[in-house]
């Protein structure tokens, strides 16, 4: 007996033609499910993108109202004295004195002897602080200096003089049409 080597010819074809390939339906049928499932993945793909987005801005709006909050109760705090809201009346503007930081010679140095009176309250070491929304923009202007933009977005801005001496104010966002508000109560060192 001979030893052959390799498959005979006949016996090769006949293995090819008992393994069956896809036909030209079954290709289009895959290829057309396979386009379905990446056209919903990349329409929650995108649908997630825009999501994430919005949730930044909006997550930016309520910080620099946090930052435009906190700056204001600082002042605040420290205000000699606030001309605008009055007792008992809600007003969309912010108005008070404090000590200005940036002018020289407040405490007199050296200190003379004997001490004289000095008063911190007195005008010329004043600034004139006031807070104030135009649009949808929240501004702080000091004196006679440039307007300062400090929070973006606001739907609403009011301050209320209660009577036990704190002052509250209020930011509000408009959030997809639900207005937030952001309320702060500050007591003031010098009432």
């Amino acid at each position: 007996m001979t030893r052959r080597s390799g498959f005979p010819l006949a016996v090769l074809g006949r293995r090819l033609s008992t393994k069956r390939g896809l036909s030209l339906v079954e290709m289009l049928t895959t290829l057309f499910v396979a386009s379905l499932i990446m056209g919903v993945i990349g329409t929650l793909l995108t649908q997630m993108s825009r999501v994430e987005h919005s949730s930044r801005g909006k997550d930016k709006v309520l910080e620099g109202m946090r930052f435009a909050l906190d700056r204001i109760r600082t002042e605040v705090s420290s205000s000699t004295s606030i001309s605008s809201p009055s007792s008992g009346t809600a007003v969309p503007t912010l108005q008070f004195s404090r000590i200005d930081p940036t002018v020289p010679g407040r405490i007199p140095s050296p200190l003379p002897t004997p001490p004289t009176l000095w008063d911190p309250r007195d005008p010329s070491y004043l600034v004139s602080v006031q807070y104030f929304v135009q649009d949808t923009t929240l501004y702080r202007q000091a004196g006679s200096g440039p307007q300062e933009t400090l929070a973006e977005g606001v739907a609403g801005f009011s301050c209320a003089l209660n009577g036990d001496g704190t002052l509250q104010v209020t930011l509000s966002v408009d959030n997809v049409g639900v207005v937030q508000p952001l309320t702060s109560r500050i007591w003031r060192w010098n009432q």
